[in-house]
């Protein structure tokens, strides 16, 4: 008969251990018109100046900087909130409106998939805005194949190294043997599911910055 405390051990550690990812991967993402993204918490937003503590850092200084530097904001609950870019100087006319929500990008309020979307792209006339947004738009996806990726690689053995050291450690009656599973699954799981949030994050910046570019055509 399995252990009864054993198991419940079980079950806190690994309860333990998921509110530990959880929280690693509650955060704000700050995307500079760099392009370069910053984990953080926005502590306030103005009409002139973010707020913002630098990730892990809550007790540190508090950094303001020109809400004019900054293209948008991912808040750890996927609510994107987004800051003019600048606009694009160009001859080209008559393009569909493009926005975002839920992350789908839709054409003139009809949600477009990935094969409409490049083929609109591939009619813009002006060949350098033509290739400079096709390649927005392959890095856009690239960035979404690296973020399901790395989710799935992460659960996956993470899931895996769960249920095996649950079954040999209930075998051995040893908790042990569930924390070197358990152990050995979260050192691929907790960098895989950071890696799979910034991609996740880079892909909602250049879909953001896909559609205001081709926004800004007039």
């Amino acid at each position: 008969m399995p252990n009864n405390k054993l198991i419940i051990k079980i079950l806190l550690l690994f309860g333990l251990q998921i509110l530990f990812t959880l929280k690693m991967l509650s955060q704000d993402s700050i995307f500079f018109r760099d392009n370069i993204p910053l984990s953080a918490k926005v502590i306030e937003v103005n009409n002139t100046h973010v707020k913002y503590y630098r990730e892990g850092n809550t007790s540190g200084p508090l950094y303001v900087v020109l809400k004019n530097t900054i293209a948008f904001i991912k808040y750890a609950d996927n609510y994107i909130d987004s800051f003019s870019i600048v606009t694009l100087n160009t001859e080209v006319s008559n393009y569909l409106k493009l926005d975002i929500r839920g992350g789908n990008i839709y054409c003139n309020k009809e949600k477009i998939n990935d094969a409409a979307l490049r083929e609109l792209l591939e009619q813009i006339k002006d060949t350098l805005i033509r290739n400079k947004l096709i390649d927005e738009f392959d890095d856009m996806k690239r960035y979404q194949r690296k973020h399901f990726t790395h989710l799935l690689v992460g659960t996956g053995v993470f899931a895996g190294s769960l249920f095996y050291g649950l079954i040999f450690g209930t075998i051995s009656n040893s908790i042990e043997t569930f924390a070197a599973f358990a152990a050995a699954g979260t050192l691929v799981f907790v960098p895989a599911m950071i890696s799979s949030t910034k991609n996740k994050n880079r892909y909602f910046m250049k879909m953001k910055i896909l559609v205001n570019n081709y926004n800004q055509l007039k």
